[in-house]
């Protein structure tokens, strides 16, 4: 009779004797360095196994996203092997091939509301994206901020993160090349998900220090 509990190593039913116990046997803990480790594991049980580089750093926060001097080095190793890019919440950032941001006062090239913006570029673009940046507001008060700034009346709904980041990722989907890659920042690592055929590459998480927030950034590739 299964017990619930199995060892991540060898697949093995096991009866835990301590509430923090992973492994059925000393021998089976895996090496520090070892990948299948790269995510903590609930005890006995394998949350997810992956092969991805996962580092951290420290940096001073900044409003600009990408000034932050360890998240600006990471969007620039992709997009060195980007060849058609886009950013939908660019601000004064045009490191994108197509760039946008709803605020009219920031230096993007268009300024529409994301998911409209990507919706355009299907019929120009499709299917030859090889990159997105995803770097959207991270709360509803800053979505409710952005609105603001560009001079736009904010409802309830519009300040709902969760539904703007999964219409926004949808709006992604046609635009995308086999193999593309997706960076996403913010302060959870959800990204483009399994669900929409992708896998995580890697992640960096940049500590700010105090009570501010670490960010996230993900890089996950389009498994084609």
């Amino acid at each position: 009779m299964s017990t619930g509990f199995v060892c991540p190593h060898c697949q093995t039913d096991f009866n835990p004797r301590r509430a923090d116990q992973v492994y059925c046997k000393p021998k089976c803990r895996l090496a520090p360095g070892d990948a299948d480790n790269a995510l903590r594991m609930i005890p006995g049980c394998v949350v997810e196994r992956v092969d991805m580089r996962f580092s951290r750093a420290w940096a001073m926060p900044n409003a600009d996203t990408f000034s932050v001097k360890p998240i600006g080095n990471f969007v620039r190793r992709y997009l060195i092997e980007s060849s058609f890019s886009v950013d939908p919440f660019a601000r004064n950032k045009r490191w994108a091939t197509y760039t946008n941001d709803l605020n009219p006062e920031t230096e993007a090239e268009h300024h529409m509301d994301a998911v409209s913006f990507l919706e355009m570029l299907e019929n120009q673009v499709g299917g030859l994206i090889d990159l997105v940046i995803l770097d959207p507001p991270y709360s509803p008060r800053q979505i409710s901020e952005c609105y603001k700034a560009a001079g736009k009346t904010v409802g309830m709904k519009d300040t709902q993160s969760a539904l703007l980041y999964k219409a926004v990722r949808d709006a992604c989907m046609p635009l995308l090349s086999a193999n593309a890659v997706v960076l996403s920042f913010g302060w959870n690592s959800v990204g483009m998900g399994k669900s929409r055929g992708f896998v995580q590459e890697e992640i960096l998480l940049v500590c700010h220090g105090g009570a501010h927030n670490d960010t996230i950034c993900l890089a996950e590739r389009r498994d084609a």
